[in-house]
C-alpha cells in the first residue's frame, strides 16, 4: 500500500489527526493540492507564472458492466476540488474502470496501481486489492494535481459521526485516526 507522507496535528484522548505535509507529492513533481482543509471549496493555490495548477475536471471509479462485483461508489462524490476519495472493497481483487479528463491544456493520467500514459481523456481498466491506493493525476508538464482514492477492505467498520451541538463545530476535513479503547472504570 502507498502511503502518504503525513504531518501530524494533534494527540489527544487516544485520537490521533493528522493531515498531508505542505507540498507532498509522491511523484515528485511541480504540486500537489492537498485538501486545504476547506471542506472542499475551491483551491486557490497556484503555480508557476500565477497560473492554476492542472485538475481533473471528471473522474469516477466504477464496476465494469455486467461484472460480479458490488457496485463500487467513490465517497466523497467528485469535486475537481477534492484530492481524498474512499471505494468500498470486496474481498480479493476487484474489476474497475476508471474514467478521466483533465483540464484544457493538461493530461490525465493513472500513476498506480500501475501507470498510464498521459492523455486529455480516458478510460482504463484494472484490478486493484483491498488496501491498495489508486492514484490519478493531471499534469500540464510542469505542475501535476494529485487525486488518492483509497480501496478499504471489505470488513472495514462503517462509521457514523453524532454531531453534538454543544460541542460546536466540526473539525474541518482532514485525516483523522481512531482507535479503539474502553474506559476504566466507566469514566
Amino acid at each position: 500500500m502507498l502511503a502518504r507522507p503525513l504531518a501530524v496535528l494533534a494527540v489527544a484522548g487516544g485520537l490521533l489527526a493528522c493531515s498531508p505535509s505542505p507540498g507532498a507529492n509522491d511523484a515528485g513533481d511541480a504540486s500537489h493540492a492537498g485538501d486545504g482543509g476547506d471542506g472542499g471549496a475551491k483551491d486557490a493555490r497556484s503555480v508557476g507564472d500565477g497560473n492554476r495548477a492542472p485538475y481533473l475536471t471528471t473522474f469516477s471509479v466504477s464496476s465494469p458492466e455486467g461484472g460480479a462485483s458490488p457496485a463500487l461508489s467513490l465517497v466523497p462524490p467528485f469535486s475537481p476540488y477534492v484530492y481524498d476519495y474512499y471505494v468500498r472493497c470486496a474481498a480479493g481483487t476487484n474489476p474497475i474502470t476508471i474514467s478521466m479528463t483533465a483540464s484544457p491544456g493538461a493530461r490525465s493520467l493513472l500513476v498506480e496501481p500501475t501507470a498510464s500514459g498521459a492523455e486529455p481523456t480516458q478510460t482504463l481498466s484494472l484490478g486493484v486489492t483491498e488496501n491498495q491506493a489508486i492514484v490519478a493525476a493531471a499534469t500540464d508538464g510542469f505542475a501535476t494535481t494529485e487525486y488518492w482514492v483509497g480501496c478499504l477492505p471489505h470488513d472495514f467498520p462503517m462509521m457514523q459521526m453524532v454531531v453534538h451541538a454543544e460541542a460546536g463545530a466540526p473539525a474541518p476535513p482532514g485525516y483523522y485516526l481512531v482507535g479503539t479503547s474502553q474506559p476504566v472504570g466507566g469514566a
